[in-house]
């Protein structure tokens, strides 16, 4: 049974066959005449409230709310649309780079996006690439998420908000610059010396 509206609040209510709070906000009126309502849900009737109140913020400063823009559709239009001029070899890298993080967050709404989601993803990812891979997905979604804000499609970049971790894959020694061990192992065989007058090395 939906319940009364209280003061402050859009329309909340109970949902039996959802089991969840459900809240609707009227954005008044489309070109067809139609009423536009965005609908949010929660586990409790605070969390509707929440939402509904972060959702009022949008409008206000002209966010056009769109339930379905995901992290994905986001990157999409920004490579397809913010990089003109670019050369495809620049699209087709920046498509790639941004794989891994997609996969991850790609199908998140973008309002819904939150700094730590982006910091875990770029953890994620920094676990199998390295350092300078992990600061071009983390420089390429921050302008892909730029170009939304500045289509009013989300109100804040949380991309901005990070700071890309380091690579946390293990490396293999060069075989460049020998190790420690190695340089003891060739001094003893060229100078004869023993292994207590070579730990200095």
């Amino acid at each position: 049974m939906a319940e009364r509206r209280g003061w402050a609040e859009d329309s909340i209510y109970w949902s039996e066959q959802r089991r969840r709070w459900v809240g609707v906000i009227s954005l008044g009126y489309g070109p067809d005449g139609m009423r536009r309502r965005r609908q949010v849900s929660g586990r409790t009737k605070r969390d509707v409230q929440d939402k509904l109140k972060a959702l009022h913020e949008e409008v206000d400063v002209g966010v056009k709310p769109r339930a379905g823009y995901t992290v994905e559709k986001a990157v999409a239009d920004w490579l397809a649309k913010g990089l003109s001029g670019r050369s495809s070899r620049t699209v087709m890298m920046n498509r790639h780079i941004l794989q891994p993080v997609l996969a991850q967050i790609g199908r998140k709404p973008l309002r819904q996006l939150t700094a730590a989601d982006v910091h875990g993803a770029l953890e994620r990812t920094a676990e199998s690439r390295s350092t300078r891979t992990v600061v071009l997905t983390h420089n390429a979604l921050e302008r892909a998420i730029r170009h939304a804000e500045a289509n009013d499609l989300v109100s804040r970049n949380v991309a901005s908000l990070v700071t890309p971790p380091p690579a946390r894959r293990g490396g293999h020694p060069s075989r460049s610059l020998p190790t420690r061990p190695q340089r003891c192992s060739r001094r003893r065989r060229v100078t004869g010396s023993t292994p207590t007058s070579c730990c200095a090395c």
